[in-house]
């Protein structure tokens, strides 16, 4: 299962990182481990306080499956009816990762934070440039072959190729598929008899 943090603390990253990489880094989402044992989604806020949302379901009956703000809560079908972020009493480090997809530079984020009874008390930011000029280019490749291919399949001549040719031949696999099991079905009566003779 993994567990997702958001941070809102201000992390001190290079200018270099900043100026290659463009997002807005308080949207982020990071994977980390499990925290003092507790699964879910957590939180540094902007005064470095490490936080868990603890949601409460209560369980409902199967007449109310299906219905808007029903979820499977991984137990049994329930509606959530309260969300709290609780500070969790956390001492030790913590390092928290993603990977950044982005139009000038890729990067691979990890922050390795020093926690002293839930609270920030520093924050190591390590964040591995990746040039995507080849993963741009590759883009690039399978985009023109999208584009060429819906052209060619919406030209007259294939619309006409299709009509004519095509979709015959999809009708005849059809209909000959029938009897050609029928008469794997008669085969396989007919070996089986003869294997009880042998």
């Amino acid at each position: 299962m993994n567990n997702y943090i958001k941070c809102k603390y201000k992390v001190n990253f290079s200018e270099e990182v900043l100026e290659k990489v463009d997002v807005e880094w308080e949207k982020l989402t990071y994977l980390c481990e499990p925290i003092n044992k507790k699964h879910g989604d957590f939180l540094v806020r902007r005064n470095g306080e490490l936080c868990h949302n603890i949601v409460e379901y209560k369980e409902v009956g199967p007449d109310e499956f299906g219905k808007p703000g029903v979820i499977w809560n991984g137990t049994t079908y329930a509606r959530v009816t309260n969300r709290d972020w609780e500070r969790v009493d956390f001492t030790g480090e913590l390092e928290i990762k993603t990977q950044i997809i982005a139009p000038q530079t890729d990067a691979d984020v990890k922050i390795k934070f020093k926690v002293e009874n839930g609270y920030v008390i520093s924050a190591e930011p390590n964040v591995l440039l990746i040039d995507n000029t080849a993963r741009l280019k590759h883009n690039e490749q399978i985009k023109q072959i999208a584009i060429k291919r819906a052209i060619r399949v919406n030209s007259w001549h294939f619309k006409l190729f299709r009509k004519l040719v095509i979709n015959p031949l999809i009708n005849i696999c059809i209909y000959l598929r029938y009897p050609l099991i029928f008469c794997q079905e008669g085969l396989i009566h007919i070996e089986n008899k003869l294997k009880k003779i042998i």
